[in-house]
């Protein structure tokens, strides 16, 4: 009796499809907020505190000045703009190693192998660098979002 495993296509398949839907769902929850979203409350004994705007609750974000929400806004505009900067000059310096070692993969597999093997190392190179870029920018844009 042997035994046959299943393909393991359907549960790849039935894990991304689980992995994006939650994905999108934190994503619709952290896109209700923003830091925009903050107001000055001063309800509460005269102290300045932020809170969501058009939130009825008597729950603060905690003890923030207007000129401190002020300033977190410009370091949050300042750490995102500096995020995607980076991630620019070090794409550039990516795309440079990346075309340089799709070259020198395409010549010596082509030359051991194949011309279509060496081809095909090549693009699945150019692809796995491609998705790791994209995969960068995403996780950075979650990272700074708000």
């Amino acid at each position: 009796m042997s035994f046959v495993s299943p393909s393991p296509t359907p549960f790849i398949l039935a894990c991304a499809a689980t992995a994006c839907g939650w994905a999108y769902y934190q994503y619709t929850i952290i896109a209700q907020t923003s830091i925009s979203d903050l107001e000055m409350d001063t309800s509460h004994g005269g102290k300045e505190n932020a809170r969501l705007k058009g939130s009825l609750s008597s729950s603060t974000v905690g003890y923030v000045t207007a000129r401190n929400l002020d300033l977190m806004k410009e370091v949050y505009e300042l750490i995102e703009q500096g995020a995607v900067d980076f991630l620019f000059a070090e794409y550039e310096i990516c795309f440079r190693f990346v075309v340089l070692f799709s070259i020198i993969i395409l010549v010596l597999i082509s030359w051991g192998q194949t011309f279509g093997q060496g081809f095909l190392t090549t693009l699945s190179f150019v692809l796995g660098a491609a998705t790791s870029t994209a995969c960068g920018y995403i996780g950075m844009r979650v990272a700074t979002f708000s």
